[in-house]
């Protein structure tokens, strides 16, 4: 991506030119709690958000094992299914299905 630009050249004429930059993009921000992230054996917490589209995704890009059964997972605190949508700079909360009696 680029853009044109003009500015003051040696001999004090205007001159058009082309100029580009670099694109950065935002990580994704990942999170595991309780018993998921003791399952892990390296969690990692931050992801490039490149090719990433969704909370699978991000799973399989951040995890070491298959994404288990009743994950309860959340976009920027907001609660999803795994099939949800993620943008770069989002942060996404992997946590194992609660349970009680």
């Amino acid at each position: 991506m680029g853009q044109i630009a003009h500015g003051y050249l040696s001999n004090g004429a205007i001159g058009y030119y082309a100029r580009s930059y670099l694109e950065i993009s935002m990580p994704i921000t990942v999170k595991f709690f309780a018993s998921l992230r003791e399952q892990l054996k390296s969690p990692v917490s931050q992801i490039d958000s490149a090719g990433i589209a969704t909370v699978a995704d991000v799973w399989n890009a951040a995890a070491d094992i298959p994404i288990p059964d009743h994950v309860l997972c959340s976009v920027n605190l907001d609660h999803c299914t795994t099939t949800g949508a993620v943008k770069e700079g989002d942060e996404v909360a992997f946590f194992p299905p609660i349970t009680g009696g």
